[in-house]
């Protein structure tokens, strides 16, 4: 995380650091909804670029969301303990993949945030742009 209004958001946001996972990713979920805006359309999905440009697809939206978790882990010096990365998954509603109802590039591949513990191996994941979309907060993983 390198541009300094995407810091300036997230210390606007996080005012108070804590070590709690959640607060990270409620954080990160928070700035993410604020500052971006989901579009099908050809875009940029480098994390310190989308401040300028505001749309972008669910690619920018994890990435945008993982820079977030990331430097508020490095800032909580928890980052030898976690790591943020996206991933591409499918979206699973009562165990029923639902990408196979759908023809939208949003359910062909879809990214989602997981944070790992690299001592436990413990994962969490969320998925900022169906937090956006319907304000689902975490997802579980499969």
């Amino acid at each position: 995380m390198r541009d300094e209004n995407i810091i300036m958001i997230i210390n606007e946001n996080n005012r108070y650091p804590t070590t709690f996972l959640s607060e990270i990713i409620n954080t990160s979920q928070k700035c993410t909804s604020e500052k971006l805006n989901f579009t099908f359309a050809k875009c940029n999905t480098d994390p310190n670029l989308l401040i300028n440009y505001g749309k972008t697809n669910c690619i920018g939206y994890a990435t945008f969301a993982t820079s977030i978790c990331n430097y508020l882990l490095e800032r909580q010096n928890m980052k030898r303990q976690w790591v943020a990365t996206p991933y591409i998954a499918e979206i699973y509603f009562c165990d029923v993949n639902i990408h196979p109802f759908f023809n939208s590039s949003f359910f062909k591949d879809h990214d989602i945030v997981v944070i790992e513990n690299l001592i436990t191996h413990q994962k969490f994941a969320f998925d900022p742009s169906l937090n956006d979309y319907f304000g689902i907060y975490k997802i579980r993983l499969r």
